[in-house]
């Protein structure tokens, strides 16, 4: 006896590890999206394009800098040419000269009035890039969080599903017996047997969903493979006592679309104000110093060249009014453009508002449900199984169960999709945050 407990011991010590490794990982919401915004090649694509904007600013502040130029040249050339001796008579007399000259030249925009506008719209146009990696985020975020809910209702689902498989597998040994007892007819048998058929069905179709979401969920956070996880859902924050107001103005403050568009606003007011200040003249200013000799530098001459330009556009077949058209006409556009999106941030501000409110009403009722089909199904199972209860009011009451804690998974993790989609409509990650918020205390 004691040599086969500690056979047993052994085993169990043996087995401990490899449990431990066949344990899939623990992901929450929060390192889900961590590991999104890290990974995702959407996100690394904006930050790619804000990078590219932070580079516009650069080349517009290049005019502001003197331009410094270098050339050099080394010329050989060579003659022949006769000549006539006394002595040797006509003889070629090849003559070669060396040339060598440098110059360095420095130019300077002294007056330029079109350097301020469009190093301004530069700068608000790299904002407005940093705006749209924000969105793009925020996106990939509201995504990965909607398909981790969605993986979450899968899994219980599943869970509901395997659990009808076992009590359908009840029903039918309790159906055969009665038959066999002669107490109920063939039906019931059959009966349960469908029914049992039926739920296993829905268990292979819960299984595949839930391999579906586990796939897109890894793509969500940007990695191409089939990992499983152990998820840990945060508790239900069911306080949604949030004045519709405040959301609003909340969220045309913050929302990366708004804050966006209001400085490509302003990006195509600079540059309109370029196209009028090329009107005015520019004032540059010039020098440069060069060397050219012969054989080295050995014969030397310099020469110093300073000077001042005006330019002035006198005429250029009306090019300047019509890009003055075309920047008001896109400024206008991109007013327009603010105004509907910001129709579309109250459409969805209010939307998701409502739809947080009705899933907690969803949630209390799915509750309330569902104690009410568990209480029913089991005195429907007890007096099915001392002969008082039929097979219907039984199998009535079974379904009745299932779809009710269906239903209340479903109404649990469509609550939190609705709170994402709430942050996502106002701007801001994570309801404390929202509260904070709401309260001034967001920094």
């Amino acid at each position: 006896m004691r040599s086969f407990i500690t056979i047993l011991i052994l085993v169990a010590l043996l087995a401990a590890p490899l449990c431990a490794q066949e344990m899939p990982p623990i992901l929450t919401v929060q390192r889900a999206v961590a590991t999104a915004v890290q990974n995702n090649p959407q996100i690394a694509a904006a930050a790619k394009s804000a990078l590219a904007a932070k580079a516009r600013v650069g080349i517009a502040s290049a005019p502001y800098y003197p331009t410094v130029g270098f050339s050099a040249q080394e010329q050989h050339s060579s003659s022949n040419r006769l000549v006539e001796n006394t002595n040797t008579g006509t003889v070629v007399v090849n003559s070669g000269t060396d040339t060598s000259n440098g110059q360095v030249s420095v130019r300077q925009a002294i007056l330029d009035f079109t350097r301020g506008p469009r190093l301004l719209s530069a700068q608000l146009g790299f904002a407005s890039s940093l705006q749209d990696f924000e969105r793009v985020r925020q996106d990939v975020v509201l995504r990965v969080r909607e398909q981790f809910f969605l993986v979450n209702t899968a899994l219980e689902v599943l869970e509901i599903r395997k659990w009808t498989v076992l009590a359908r597998e009840l029903r039918l040994r309790q159906a055969e017996g009665f038959y066999e007892a002669g107490l109920r007819a063939r039906i019931e048998v059959t009966k349960a047997q469908a029914d049992l058929a039926q739920a296993q069905l829905e268990v292979v179709r819960a299984s595949n969903a839930l391999q579906v979401g586990w796939v897109t969920l890894n793509v969500a956070m940007g990695l191409v493979e089939d990992t499983r996880y152990t998820l840990a859902m945060d508790p239900l924050d069911t306080h949604v006592d949030f004045p519709p107001d405040r959301l609003l103005a909340l969220a045309w403050e913050n929302r990366p679309e708004l804050v966006g568009l209001r400085q490509r606003t302003r990006a195509a007011l600079a540059d309109l104000q370029a196209v009028y200040n090329d009107r005015i003249p520019t004032l540059s200013g010039s020098a440069s110093y060069g060397r050219q000799g012969e054989a080295g530098f050995n014969l030397v001459n310099d020469s110093w060249n300073v000077g001042i330009s005006v330019e002035f556009n006198l005429f250029n077949g009306f090019l300047t009014r019509h890009q003055a058209e075309q920047g008001r006409a896109q400024a206008e556009a991109l007013v327009e453009q603010t105004e509907q999106t910001r129709q579309q941030v109250f459409q969805e501000v209010r939307a998701a508002l409502v739809n947080l409110r009705e899933g907690l009403s969803r949630i209390n009722a799915a509750r309330t449900s569902v104690a009410s089909a568990r209480a029913n199904y089991e005195l429907a199972r007890q007096r099915y199984e001392v002969g008082l209860g039929s097979n219907l009011e039984y199998t009535d009451a079974q379904v009745l169960r299932i779809q009710a804690e269906t239903d209340l998974v479903t109404a649990t993790n469509d609550y939190r999709t609705f709170e994402a989609r709430l942050e996502r409509a106002v701007g801001v990650y994570e309801l404390e945050t929202l509260r904070a918020a709401l309260r001034g205390e967001m920094p």
